[in-house]
């Protein structure tokens, strides 16, 4: 004989669900209080190995603050 499934009783969908959210939330929460550690361990933000390209100034660019057009 087999067993015969029976639905949920009244409100154990929206347990689950909320239990599930709950889970989920809680995960969230711990991984972003780690990488918060980590960053805190490695000395924080970003790293500064990463370089900007110097940029030229623009030659219609002048010192006092005004600006030549090109035509």
């Amino acid at each position: 004989m087999t067993q015969q499934s029976l639905p949920p009783k009244r409100g154990q969908i929206k347990i689950n669900i909320i239990k599930g959210f709950f889970k989920y939330s809680m995960k969230i929460l711990s991984m972003d209080s780690r990488m918060k550690k980590t960053r805190r361990e490695n000395g924080g933000g970003l790293s500064s190995s990463s370089t900007t390209p110097q940029l030229g100034t623009p030659k219609e660019y002048k010192s006092d603050g005004s600006f030549d057009s090109l035509s």
